[in-house]
C-alpha cells in the first residue's frame, strides 16, 4: 500500500513539474523569468480624451493538463491620478496606489491562453508617463515565473498607434474591445465612459 502511494505522489509530482505556463504580450512572444514587456497603447479614440486601451499580457499552458494559476501582482510605480484596474480572476478590483496584490486561483486548461485582464488607466491626459508592476505566477500553489510588465503611454519606435475617428460608442464592451451583455458586471465602457458596474 504505502508503495502504491509513493508512485501516486511520485506521478503528481512529475505531472506538476512538466506544467508550463508562460507569460505572452498581446501579440504571443514569451517572456522567460525575470524579463521585461513593454505594452504600448493599442488604440487612441480622439472623441474620449481620457480612454487609452492596453491590451493584457497573457498567460498560456503549454502543458497537457489543467492547472490552477494564480497572480501575484506588485504595483511598483503608478502616476498620481492613474488607476490600476485587476479583472483576472473574475471581478474587477481598481487600485489608486502602488501596492502587491494577490488575485484568486484559475484554471487553465491544457493549451488555453487567457488574458491577465489587468489595464492601466486614467482620467487625464498623461503623455509619456508609465505604470510599472511585476506579474509572478503561482502554477498549482508553486511560485513561477516573475516578469515585469511597463505599461507605456507613448508610441514605440517601430509600431505606431491605431487611431480610430468617429467612433459610434452604442453597446458596452470590456477595456480590450469585447462586445459584452447589457448586464455585464465589472469595469466596463458604456456609452463611450469607463464605469464599474457591481
Amino acid at each position: 500500500m504505502k508503495k502504491i502511494f509513493t508512485l501516486i505522489a511520485a506521478v503528481m509530482f512529475a505531472a506538476c513539474s512538466f506544467a508550463q505556463v508562460n507569460f505572452t504580450d498581446p501579440e504571443g512572444n514569451v517572456y522567460e523569468n525575470g524579463s521585461t514587456m513593454d505594452i504600448y497603447p493599442s488604440i487612441v479614440i480622439p472623441d474620449i480624451p481620457d480612454f487609452l486601451e492596453f491590451h493584457s499580457p497573457k498567460l498560456v499552458n503549454t502543458s497537457a493538463s489543467a492547472v490552477s494559476v494564480k497572480l501575484e501582482i506588485n504595483i511598483k510605480e503608478l502616476p498620481a491620478g492613474t488607476q490600476f484596474a485587476e479583472c483576472f480572476s473574475g471581478a474587477c478590483t481598481n487600485y489608486k496606489e502602488a501596492k502587491t496584490v494577490t488575485t484568486k486561483a484559475v484554471t487553465l486548461a491544457a493549451n488555453e491562453t487567457r488574458e491577465t485582464a489587468c489595464e492601466w488607466f486614467y482620467d487625464e491626459e498623461f503623455a509619456g508617463k508609465t505604470c510599472i508592476a511585476d506579474f509572478t505566477i503561482y502554477v498549482n500553489n508553486q511560485k513561477d515565473k516573475t516578469v515585469t510588465v511597463r505599461y507605456i503611454n507613448g508610441e514605440p519606435g517601430s509600431v505606431n498607434t491605431i487611431t480610430v475617428d468617429n467612433v459610434k460608442h452604442q453597446g458596452i464592451f470590456t477595456l480590450d474591445g469585447k462586445r459584452v451583455a447589457e448586464n455585464a458586471k465589472g469595469l466596463v465602457i458604456k456609452n463611450g465612459k469607463k464605469v464599474i458596474v457591481k
